[in-house]
This record gives C-alpha cells, sequence and structure tokens, in this order.
C-alpha cells in the first residue's frame, strides 16, 4: 500500500498527510518484523529525498530525532557490537556483568547516531527557531527559508539510511576512540564488567556507582551522567536564556543558604520577603553560577566521552529532559535513556514506548510557512 501510494503523499505542509504517514512509521518501528535499517520509514525517507517542495515543523524534527537514536540503540542490541569488539567467547560471555555491559553499549550507539545525525537535528531546530535551540539569525526571506528546507530534508533522508547500515561500523569507530579518549584498554573494560560488586578497599568518597541499579563505574573512572548538573552547565554557557532553573539547583545544593541570613523575626510577610529576595538572585545568577562552577571546578573537569553523549542528547532535545532528577543522581547509559524514554522497563531495555513530543517544543519564526509553500 505504502508503494502504491507513496507519490500521492503530502511533504509540502508541516501538517500534511505526509509527514502523519512518516510519524506514525517512525512510532510503529518495532511492530514490522524485519530488521530496522529495512523498516518501511527508511524506504519512505529515500523515496522522497528528492521532492522539491518540503515543509517540515517541530514535529517532523523531533520524531527524526527519535527514530535516530532508537535505530542506533536497537540495531547495536541486536547485533551485539560491543560483544564482538571485546572478541567475547562463550564463557566469558556468560560471566560478566550484563546490565554493566548493555550500559557501555547503549552510550557506544548513542555516541554513534551523534556521529551526524543529532547534529543535524540540532541545526535543523537552530533554523526553524525551535525553543531550547540557538537560534540562527540569519536575517533571511520567507522564500530563502521555504527554499532551504528542501535540501535540509534531502541531507536528513539520506544520511539517516545510510547511517542505520553502518551502526556496526560507526559503533566500532567510537569504540576505537573513547578508549582513545579515557587511555582505557579492552582488557580495562572487560574487567570493568566482570566484576560484580564494589571494592571492598575503596573509599566510599570515590566510589562510582550509579544510584538506580549500583552498578560500579569506579574501576573506569566515568561512564555515569548527572542530569541537573549538565541542565545547570547548559545554562549557564547560554547565559540562561532558555528557562533558566539556576536558583532552584543553587539552593539544593546549598549555596542560597550561604547567602541568605537566617531572620529569627520572620513574620506574616516571610513569603514576600522570599518572594523579593529570589527576585535579587535572579538578577546576579550568572555570578552566583560562574562562582559554583569555580568553586566545583566544573569547567576543569577531564574529557567524559559518556557526559559529552548525554548533553549533545540534551541540546537536540531543545534543551529540556523528559523526566524530572534530583541533583545527587548519577545514572548509568541504560538507566539514563530508560528515563529519558528511548528504551524500555525490560532487562535488556528493548521496544520501548514512543515519547511523545513536548508541549514546548514549538516554532517561533515571524512568519507564517504553510502560506509562503502555498505561494
Amino acid at each position: 500500500m505504502l508503494r502504491l501510494f507513496a507519490d500521492c503523499l503530502e511533504l509540502s505542509d508541516p501538517g500534511g498527510d505526509g509527514w502523519t504517514v512518516i510519524g506514525s512509521l517512525v512510532k510503529a518501528y518495532n511492530k514490522e518484523n524485519v530488521p530496522v535499517s529495512e523498516i518501511s520509514v527508511n524506504w519512505l525517507l529515500r523515496q522522497t529525498k528528492s521532492d522539491k517542495i518540503i515543509a517540515f515543523g517541530a514535529k517532523s524534527i523531533w520524531h527524526g530525532l527519535q527514530h535516530a537514536v532508537r535505530s542506533f540503540l536497537v540495531l547495536e542490541r541486536d547485533n551485539q557490537v560491543l560483544q564482538q569488539l571485546l572478541n567475547l567467547d562463550n564463557d566469558t560471555e556468560k560471566r560478566i556483568n550484563k546490565s554493566h555491559a548493555a550500559s557501555i553499549a547503549h552510550w557506544l550507539a548513542l555516541r554513534a547516531s551523534q556521529r551526524q545525525l543529532l547534529p543535524m537535528v540540532v541545526e535543523a531546530g537552530r533554523f526553524l527557531h525551535i525553543d531550547g535551540f540557538d537560534w540562527v539569525d540569519d536575517q533571511i526571506t520567507p522564500v530563502q527559508f521555504v527554499r532551504a528546507l528542501p535540501v535540509i530534508y534531502a541531507a536528513w533522508a539520506h544520511a539517516l539510511p545510510s547511517g542505520v547500515e553502518r551502526v556496526q561500523e560507526l559503533v566500532a569507530q567510537e569504540f576505537v576512540e573513547i578508549l582513545e579518549k579515557t587511555s582505557w584498554t579492552r582488557q580495562l573494560l572487560l574487567q570493568s564488567i566482570l566484576r560484580q560488586s564494589i571494592p571492598k578497599d575503596m573509599d566510599a568518597e570515590h566510589l562510582l556507582s550509579c544510584t538506580t541499579c549500583n552498578d560500579d563505574y569506579t574501576i573506569l573512572g566515568a561512564g555515569l551522567v548527572a542530569p541537573r548538573l549538565i541542565a545547570f552547565t547548559e545554562c549557564t554557557k547560554t547565559m540562561h536564556r532558555f528557562n533558566c532553573n539556576c536558583s532552584e539547583f543553587l539552593k539544593s545544593v546549598g549555596e542560597l543558604e550561604t547567602i541568605l541570613e537566617p531572620n529569627d523575626s520572620a513574620d506574616e510577610n516571610e513569603s514576600d520577603v522570599d518572594e523579593e529576595f529570589f527576585k535579587e538572585m535572579d538578577k546576579d545568577i550568572s555570578e552566583l553560577c560562574n562562582n559554583y562552577s569555580k568553586k566545583m571546578h566544573i569547567e576543569e573537569e577531564k574529557p567524559d566521552p559518556f557526559r559529552d553523549a548525554a548533553t549533545l542528547l540534551y541540546r537536540a532535545q531543545g534543551r529540556r529532559w523528559l523526566s524530572n532528577y534530583e541533583t545527587s543522581e548519577m545514572l548509568c547509559g541504560t538507566c539514563f535513556l530508560r528515563r529519558e524514554q528511548y528504551i524500555g522497563k525490560s532487562e535488556d531495555g528493548a521496544e520501548p514506548e514512543f515519547a511523545e513530543m513536548p508541549e514546548s517544543f514549538g516554532i517561533f519564526r515571524p512568519y507564517d510557512i504553510s502560506s509562503t509553500v502555498n505561494d
């Protein structure tokens, strides 16, 4: 049916039936009895990449993000790419900590999707002026804007199917790069996923374990991310332009308490005092955040490929998380991606529910796209 009516699908309007079909096919990716690289939506992308009149919006970009990340996660899992890269024999594979190995594999798959596809999502979000992206101050006319959309779509329609066909190659490249960046060896990585418990001689203050599943990452010194800290760092870097929650973060880590002196004479106007206090803090929030970053040496932290992967995902989602996180939470790849709704609740994290686009993920272009297309 799709082959018969593909030429009739309308992609010249962000709300057209063509985008409805593409969105439905992305959501149903795990219901087709074929490998992810051969699902219908990838065929449709190839068929329509040369269309001359294309107009897409925030929902199309959200579906593209979901499509890209989920495809890489599923294909890495199905092909057991990490196990191949580590040259595991049957005996060793039986002894590994499966949840630990799955977490590392998820990180590799996420990073592989970010080699080309997620940066394209970020650029598209900037170009369309979607909330949470660094808008491109292009000053182009509506006609120039519309002419650029088919070019962006053609690049995506070529890159995504091509990328999912090369998942094993791209994950292998990420594996090699991560070993170089972290100075790990294959043996060290294998030793970490064979470890079943936290080292007894390790000082508790220096332990690195996931606050959800308790898997230990101390031997690697990386592999966990703090979503609240990432949001704080990104907000500071963007000068608090996107839904700033830094005052709440600083309060949660005890920084604001050191500024506000205790008042034993609190009265019925205490709420008004608090309100005025936080208004005053908003004026100086940049200075407070910079002071905290220096105090905690955030800018001096050593490179972390997993934190970088989570940060790029945060940017691709319009600088928003899909879940609420506590300041103290440190999550492994599996627990983090499960909270962000990219993997499901089963042991191997397969076949998740499709994450619907947040309502705040919207377009703020000052002119109407569809009317320009019709002209």
